[in-house]
């Protein structure tokens, strides 16, 4: 949400810096608007960078998860082919 935030005040500033130059050229007020901007942006794509790394380790959690679980799986199925479980007994278990 405040990635979408930032992108429309980002959207904003450049356009009021766009119609600022437009009608009055440049001066003082302009170059503040001008150096929020570029603070908005530079803050916009650590967001943007931010949410792409997270995005990466999810997904690699999730592989982990799912390989951990198979591991697991595999290991309780053999130790009930040690113990040489009945077919209901390891229904049951």
């Amino acid at each position: 949400m405040s990635t979408i935030l930032l992108a429309l005040v980002g959207v904003f500033f450049a356009y009021d810096i766009y119609v600022d130059l437009s009608a009055n050229g440049p001066d003082s007020h302009l170059w503040l608007e001008f150096v929020f901007f570029i603070l908005i942006l530079m803050r916009l794509i650590y967001e943007i960078r931010t949410f792409s790394k997270l995005t990466e380790e999810l997904s690699e959690e999730k592989t982990r998860t799912a390989n951990l679980s198979g591991q697991l799986n595999e290991y309780i199925s053999s130790h009930f082919e040690q113990w040489d479980l009945s077919k209901s007994e390891k229904e049951i278990a």
